[in-house]
């Protein structure tokens, strides 16, 4: 694909739809930035928002990815394929990304154990013992916050009210309410505020 004539090319449909970036940003619920490095070549747009930019764009996803308007309909077998093996790539990525993140959970928590155990049952000054115990407080601190941005960022979450999948900022993930496999989040298409199930990857269509 050629992402500096893609990019040009939203730029171009955008511009048709007469949208700022900002304005075609807000129906995306994505950052105006992630425009501008679309349409400056330095970027292509996450396989999970390509359905709803074509939509707003009023493209199919055969033009974008080839970067102009097109009639043949020959394109749209190969399309499909692209967009499926995007997909796919996505799903196994945030598969490692979330075994990854298990890990690094699981290591965190040796070095916390070892540390305490350590520092209760080594022969050793009292003054050390206390910055063993300090040191573990500080992991326990610094891999809660990293494996709260982790998986925040890794795969979606769906509403229960519109079945949009979408990630969460930060802020709503820590703070919201949670069970082992369901947080009450805010959905930023609806608005809507419902107990939200953890997704490995995006559901989008690709019939278009």
């Amino acid at each position: 694909m050629d992402i500096i004539k893609i990019g040009n090319f939203i730029r171009e449909c955008r511009k048709n739809k007469n949208l700022s970036q900002k304005q075609l940003a807000d129906k995306l619920f994505i950052e105006p930035k992630t425009i501008s490095k679309w349409e400056t070549g330095n970027g292509l747009p996450d396989v999970s928002i390509m359905k709803n930019l074509c939509n707003e764009l009023d493209i199919s996803l055969s033009e974008l990815f080839i970067g102009e308007y097109v009639k043949d309909e020959s394109y749209e077998l190969i399309t499909k394929q692209i967009l499926l093996n995007e997909f796919e790539k996505e799903r196994i990525r945030n598969k490692k990304n979330l075994i990854g993140e298990i890990l690094i959970g699981c290591a965190f928590i040796a070095v916390v154990i070892t540390l305490i155990l350590f520092a209760g049952f080594a022969p050793i000054a009292t003054y050390l013992k206390i910055i063993l115990v300090a040191l573990a407080l500080i992991f326990i601190v610094v891999g809660i916050t990293g494996l709260i941005i982790l998986d925040a960022n890794i795969g979606y979450f769906e509403c229960a009210e519109c079945h949009e999948r979408f990630i969460p900022s930060v802020k709503d993930y820590t703070f919201g309410l949670h069970t082992l496999k369901k947080r009450k989040l805010t959905c930023p298409k609806c608005g809507k505020k419902t107990w939200c199930s953890k997704r490995i990857n995006k559901n989008i269509e690709v019939n278009k």
